[in-house]
């Protein structure tokens, strides 16, 4: 959940050169009072995601959570 104190840019815009055209910036399934999107920066790498592209940033696929999280006390979900 995005709480109202989150700036509606989103982000601070990068100042002259400094952000290479490679940044992914995904947003998916964002909620609450701070996820207004009219005032986005506006970036080449900013993409509001469906499901399909935002579930290869879950535990398992991104991170192979799978693989060592069960090791420590931290809680996941296994996907979206």
């Amino acid at each position: 959940m995005m709480p109202s104190v989150i700036d509606p840019k989103g982000w601070f815009p990068w100042v002259g050169a400094s952000a290479p055209n490679t940044i992914f910036y995904p947003e998916f399934a964002n909620y609450g009072a701070g996820v207004v999107t009219k005032d986005r920066v506006i970036w080449k790498g900013l993409k509001f995601i469906a499901a399909k592209q935002a579930s290869k940033f879950s535990v398992i696929p991104f991170i192979q959570g799978d693989k060592w999280l069960k090791d420590t006390d931290m809680s996941y979900k296994s996907g979206l």
